[in-house]
């Protein structure tokens, strides 16, 4: 678990250059990472995850200029993703799929939350690997592929619905949600598209009465989908079970 924790860090660092460059129009790979202050180019050893943000105490080597905490907190936040999705399905396809979309997530929901837009091309990649994935999966008979077709009807008609009804979303907020219902199938679509709309709920409430924000404002919405699909990925099968225990 360790490796694979180290290697969300490590991998948590490549998603902070993906969100800063994509809107930029940028290549993620190359030239390498440099400050945005003064463009030096940052050095191998200053390029750790986590350990060089505070052994230079978030800020650059050559001009000072401080580093967003954002940067060190993804970093962290991934690893313990991967070490979440470790602890709950072990190492096999179906937790390096949900990885998948949870690194995908992550640099869409973040550009929403800066840009409030979302970029197709990383949605429809998104859902291109998500599919490819199921074909694999169905032809060992791991899943039933329709459960995964469902999953992302499911969350372009009932998004789809809120946004134009609402018109408080994006377009992109449909693709979001189509990546999404692609990788965890329809029961635990449902469950995030519950998750979101409460979460985002909350939030918004919490930003209108402290004036942060307008009643009629458009929010990025990506970032309460994101929330919601990773609450569903982790805990989905258990409160589904519990639910049905319950009911039935």
């Amino acid at each position: 678990m360790i490796v694979l924790i180290v290697l969300g860090f490590i991998i948590g660092s490549f998603l902070n250059v993906c969100v800063c460059r994509i809107p930029l129009g940028e290549s993620i790979v190359y030239p390498a990472s440099s400050c945005r202050s003064c463009s030096e180019k940052i050095k191998v050893f200053d390029l750790i995850p986590i350990l060089s943000y505070l052994v230079l105490k978030g800020r650059c080597r050559t001009c000072g200029e401080k580093i967003s905490i954002r940067y060190p907190l993804i970093e962290l936040l991934n690893g313990c993703l991967f070490g979440l999705i470790y602890w709950r399905y072990g190492l096999n396809l179906v937790s390096i799929k949900f990885i998948i979309m949870i690194e995908f997530l992550i640099v869409i929901a973040l550009i929403d939350y800066d840009t409030k837009y979302v970029y197709s091309k990383n949605t429809y990649s998104g859902m291109g690997i998500g599919l490819i994935l199921d074909i694999y999966l169905q032809a060992f008979n791991k899943i039933c592929i329709i459960d995964y077709l469902l999953g992302l009807l499911l969350g372009i008609v009932t998004i789809g619905t809120i946004v134009a009804v609402t018109k408080a979303m994006g377009a992109g907020d449909i693709e979001i949600s189509a990546l999404i219902g692609i990788f965890v199938g329809w029961k635990l679509m449902l469950l995030t598209i519950f998750f979101s709309l409460v979460i985002g709920s909350v939030i918004s409430i919490i930003l209108v009465i402290s004036n942060r924000r307008g009643l009629k404002d458009e929010i990025a919405f990506g970032p309460y989908l994101a929330m919601g699909s990773i609450i569903s990925c982790l805990y989905g099968t258990h409160i589904i079970d519990f639910y049905l225990k319950t009911v039935m």
